[in-house]
């Protein structure tokens, strides 16, 4: 089994938690795991749901200035491949998600009301390569 296939075996049974495990923190745990450094270390914890505080209120309402500043030091993709991460619209879905890049076509999701979704109905906002190599 490659490392991101692991990875998401132990999304899918860990529990959606704001603020300790969200769709934009499985981003976060994912380039920890691969790169060494995690990029929300000062945003764990601090949020209990995302009406709680006004970052949490902010990464619901409008995540991508956050996201590129946490992951300033991680390229721009235009061409995601397999275990890049990004912000991604998914179909009928009023706000933004956090999702990998599973293969050629689908990103795992880590939503509220889901153990683990992988899905191809989304279009990504912006990516970041992450150096992935299985």
């Amino acid at each position: 089994m490659t490392p991101l296939f692991a990875a998401m075996h132990r999304w899918a049974v860990r529990p959606h938690e704001w603020g300790a495990f969200d769709c934009m923190l499985m981003l976060a745990d994912w380039v920890a795991e691969v790169r060494g450094f995690d990029a929300a270390a000062d945003l764990r914890g601090t949020y209990g749901s995302p009406e709680w505080c006004p970052l949490a209120r902010r990464l619901r309402a409008d995540p991508e200035p956050i996201l590129r500043e946490a992951f300033a030091c991680l390229p721009v993709t235009e061409s995601p491949a397999p275990g890049d991460i990004a912000l991604v619209q998914m179909r009928g879905a009023p706000f933004l998600f956090g999702a990998v890049r599973v293969d050629a076509r689908n990103w795992a999701i880590k939503p509220e009301a889901s153990q683990l979704l992988v899905t191809r109905a989304v279009v990504p906002v912006v990516a970041w390569g992450v150096g992935y190599a299985p």
